[in-house]
């Protein structure tokens, strides 16, 4: 018990820690604003909304039909983290999609430096869609400043593949690469080796019920790609104690949201 415990409030602080470097982003990109006239230039700032961080690719939604992508940038020679203990994987899903729009919503891959703790490269067997909520209620804590937090400011090993919100989803890491999101480290078959995890954000100002009807068409979208069943939508309390995604468990909307993505992968296939 005491194990678990000490277990539970190591992750706690590093959610508070995350929480805060994302508001220091946030607080230093207004600097950036306030001192601008002076000439000074500081290397993160707070992107506004519909601004993307540099990108692969992407398409607007005038130009996209319903599920559009673009080549994809190169995995292949992406270095693995020797330095973590990897279970023997006998198979690996070869290639990730990289979508630049899911149905109306533009997708911007951004995808974490080669090299940084959250992106370990190591390549693995997709078998799940991971649900998450950011739990983040800071003013401007929406998906493009989750990705500029992943690419510029973390330094650990947290990471995911997905960040939705009302208007866009951000790509950070290639689909079939692992990511340490579901909080169970090298379980085979597990959260982090072998899910996809999506994060929906719950910032004031975003529309949860925006969030939630894009975070189920590109659910749809990838399970679709990954010639998935609708049973490979998890969340993340699936595979730890943690309840998350909150807001859709508090509110029993887990069924409500696998029959939304059931009705947009009709639309797929």
């Amino acid at each position: 018990m005491a194990q678990y415990r000490n277990t539970r409030n190591a992750i706690r602080r590093r959610k508070k820690r995350r929480r805060k470097m994302i508001a220091v982003t946030v607080l230093v990109s207004l600097l950036v604003v306030a001192v601008a006239a002076g000439g000074v230039t500081l290397g993160v700032k707070l992107l506004n909304q519909g601004e993307a961080l540099p990108v692969q690719g992407n398409t607007s939604s005038e130009e996209a039909d319903e599920t559009t992508s673009f080549s994809a940038p190169s995995t292949s020679t992406v270095k693995v983290d020797e330095s973590i203990d990897w279970p023997e994987m006998s198979e690996v899903t070869e290639e990730s999609v990289f979508p630049d729009q899911v149905f109306d919503v533009p997708v911007y891959t951004s995808l974490i430096p080669e090299g940084k703790k959250g992106r370990p490269g190591k390549q693995r067997k997709i078998m799940y869609i991971v649900i998450h909520e950011t739990d983040n209620q800071d003013v401007g804590a929406d998906a493009a400043n989750h990705a500029n937090f992943l690419n510029n400011v973390s330094e650990d090993y947290t990471s995911w593949h997905y960040t939705v919100d009302d208007h866009e989803i951000y790509h950070h890491v290639p689909d079939n690469e692992v990511a340490w999101h579901a909080g169970d480290q090298q379980t085979l078959p597990g959260g982090n080796m072998n899910g996809i995890g999506v994060e929906l954000c719950v910032n004031p100002g975003n529309d949860f019920e925006k969030t939630f009807q894009n975070a189920a068409k590109l659910t749809a979208y990838l399970i679709d790609a990954y010639d998935l069943t609708i049973d490979a939508v998890k969340q993340h309390g699936d595979f730890m104690w943690k309840n998350c995604p909150a807001t859709i468990r508090d509110t029993n909307r887990t069924q409500e949201f696998k029959d939304t993505v059931a009705k947009y992968l009709a639309q797929l296939q």
